[in-house]
């Protein structure tokens, strides 16, 4: 993806954000992204997740950001919500941000 895509703008603004509240950035962007082990989620052929960004909190915590589309009514795209559920269901912490609207065109 081309560094001045919507998404990657996206993940840049949200690592300045957060290191800005005192989190520590660990990975996406600008470093290697972490990848999340999620055995047999919602789709077998994708036993893992690339988390678009990475942080420990001022305690220590670890969290995650995925970036991505939104449907029409606000709500992550199937990918998207897979991509969720799969990494929430391992007991990570993981939030979604959008950086745009899908059409009306495409499949939710």
């Amino acid at each position: 993806m081309h560094p001045t895509a919507p998404h990657n703008k996206k993940i840049r603004e949200i690592i300045k954000r957060e290191k800005s509240k005192g989190s520590k950035h660990k990975g996406g962007g600008s470093k290697k992204e972490v990848i999340i082990d999620t055995g047999l989620g919602k789709d077998p052929k994708k036993p893992y997740r690339r988390m678009d960004a990475t942080f420990n909190d001022k305690d220590g915590k670890e969290y995650h950001i995925n970036v991505g589309l939104e449907n029409q009514d606000g709500t992550p795209i199937k990918r998207e919500r897979d991509a969720i559920e799969d990494v929430k269901g391992v007991g990570k912490d993981i939030k979604f941000e959008p950086y745009g609207k899908r059409s009306n065109k495409k499949k939710t």
